[in-house]
């Protein structure tokens, strides 16, 4: 079994740390990584943003509807039967 000298061994580790092969790799897997991340926080938004436009559009039928003038019933009830529907 050969020794190597201290010179050897400090060559070999800077030789190791200057080393660069692979590192755009893992550069791409951290891009990647933060592309998903961005993605799905992009849909989670865009399906709270369409839960809320429905509500708010199913609201402001419902006020309409119990606002008018031609409405024989309570108000409130008919606010209530928009929601349940």
């Amino acid at each position: 079994m050969r020794r190597r000298s201290n010179y050897a061994k400090a060559a070999g580790r800077s030789g190791f740390a200057r080393d660069e092969a692979g590192s755009m790799t893992v550069f791409s897997m951290f891009v990647f990584l933060i592309i998903l991340i961005v993605g799905g926080l992009a849909v989670d938004v865009m399906r709270y943003e369409h839960r809320r436009v429905h509500l708010q559009n199913t609201a402001d039928r419902a006020v309409l509807a119990a606002g008018s003038l031609r409405q024989p019933n309570d108000p409130e009830e008919v606010v209530r039967e928009y929601f349940r529907r």
